[in-house]
């Protein structure tokens, strides 16, 4: 199993494209939720809403990323902007 300060640097890593692309990615702190021996996952949070993550441990891509909103838990952003980023 990974450390916990070695599976935030590959988080951190698989996100950068998306953090470019969404600038108010940056403004969200990173848990890591739990670790396999396959996958990563986080949250993405802050007093807006939060983003579930999920990373590849061999590839270091994102497989899988969730955004919602505290008021509505709508999914942000659109299905289509999503999947541009995924």
């Amino acid at each position: 199993m990974l450390s916990e300060q070695k599976a935030k640097a590959t988080v951190v890593k698989a996100l950068q494209p998306l953090k470019k692309a969404v600038t108010e990615l940056n403004r969200y702190q990173l848990v890591i939720k739990d670790t396999s021996a396959a996958v990563i996952e986080a949250e993405l949070r802050n007093d807006e809403g939060y983003a579930r993550v999920v990373i590849n441990k061999g590839t270091e891509a994102v497989e899988g990323f969730k955004w919602f909103t505290y008021d509505t838990n709508d999914q942000l952003p659109s299905e289509q902007r999503e999947q541009e980023m995924c």
